[in-house]
């Protein structure tokens, strides 16, 4: 009977074995397989993350291309108030405006350019000038085209006297 009985305890185990065997091998199959599929989800997010990227590089470029182009025109529009203004003057009250309305521009080109002071906002002024002259003096009427040469040297003026007056 005891041999019996072993060679049942025998049958088992045996069988025990087996199915732990296999529940090992189904369970390292199914590991296997999501390992793969894991890694393809990897390889494919990796790719779409690439093509977004590359994406957020052509319109940035495309962006400062834009901001560039911009950039003059906005310039150029500052430049011609300017000059109006200064030739619109009238010579008490015209000068305090145009010290006031040049001290607003300064205080907007200071918060870009913190650490620069007055004289490089007036140099600053003097090349947009320089820089829009030929332009100006065609679109602007032919008595401020005349006078442009001074305007400059009236901006200056008045841009030291909001300085001395308004800090």
């Amino acid at each position: 009977m005891r041999n019996n009985f072993v060679s049942k305890k025998a049958k088992i185990v045996f069988i025990l074995k087996s199915h732990l065997i296999s529940i090992l091998i189904s369970s390292c199959l199914t590991f296997a397989a999501s390992s793969v599929g894991l890694a393809f989800h990897v390889v494919q997010k990796s790719a779409e993350l690439a093509q977004a990227t590359a994406q957020i590089a052509k319109l940035k470029a495309a962006n400062k291309i834009i901001e560039k182009k911009y950039r003059k025109k906005i310039a150029k529009e500052k430049i011609k108030s300017k000059v109006k203004v200064v030739m619109s003057a009238v010579p008490f009250l015209g000068m305090g405006a145009v010290g006031y309305f040049e001290y607003h521009d300064y205080s907007e080109w200071k918060k870009d350019n913190p650490d620069s002071d007055a004289s490089e906002y007036v140099l600053h002024i003097k090349e947009q000038f320089v820089l829009f002259e030929d332009e100006l003096k065609n679109e602007l009427p032919e008595r401020a085209g005349e006078k442009l040469s001074g305007i400059i040297d009236d901006i200056e003026s008045y841009l030291s006297k909001a300085i001395s007056i308004y800090g």
